[in-house]
């Protein structure tokens, strides 16, 4: 069991949170705000409480399978902070099908926030919902540091192939992105897919060799 599916807290430090807090109340979005990944929903609570009511959608896609009973844990942890639920899209899928749904709708979102599986395969087509980011929006990453490599080579990739992409800010592991204008091509395309499954097995045997070493602990 995750420890924040007792605790209800963030997975993201104190910090990190802050920063993200601070982001939402200076942009004071009102379109669909969309979670990739939401552990306890400890982090979607304090999002979602950003927003006086009426607040904006919020919409998390989550397989819910990351512990026992995670669906139900999160809409308690919503419950006990005087939120309702209902008043949450919980999307019970795999990201890339949720995807394909979101954008079959013509759906669009002025906030996205990735921090689901972070291995570089799952990152780059996570990244992949940025192109329903509308231009001004800001696309957040957590865990962009050296215990998570996938995070890191994805995110750089991403911002170099879209120079309509700036970084606004990087917060511990938090990262901040906001989108300029509309993409003319697909922000992440088939090679970067290819690539993203190559480097999965080697960043998984360099963690290895660094764990037999000493080099890491966990």
């Amino acid at each position: 069991m995750r420890q924040s599916a007792t605790s209800m807290e963030s997975e993201l430090q104190p910090a990190e949170l802050a920063a993200l807090q601070a982001l939402l109340r200076s942009a004071q979005s009102r379109g669909r705000h969309l979670e990739v990944g939401t552990a306890a929903g400890g982090t979607l609570k304090e999002l979602l409480l950003c927003y006086p009511p009426p607040r904006p959608r919020f919409v998390v896609v989550d397989s819910f399978r990351y512990f026992p009973d995670q669906k139900e844990i999160v809409a308690d942890n919503l419950r006990n902070a005087g939120l309702d639920p209902a008043d949450v899209d919980m999307r019970a899928m795999d990201s890339e099908s949720a995807l394909a749904a979101a954008t079959a709708a013509g759906e669009q979102f002025d906030f996205i926030l990735i921090d689901a599986n972070h291995q570089a395969r799952h990152v780059i087509s996570d990244l992949r919902w940025a192109k329903l980011l509308r231009p001004g929006g800001y696309l957040c990453l957590h865990d962009y540091g050296p215990r998570f490599p996938g995070v890191i080579w994805a995110t750089d990739r991403f911002l170099a192939n879209n120079p309509n992409y700036r970084r606004v800010s990087l917060t511990l592991s938090l990262m901040v992105i906001q989108k300029s204008e509309t993409s003319a091509r697909d922000e992440v395309g088939a090679i970067d897919l290819v690539l993203g499954k190559l480097l999965t097995p080697l960043h998984k045997l360099a963690h290895s060799i660094r764990k037999r070493i000493g080099g890491v602990s966990g």
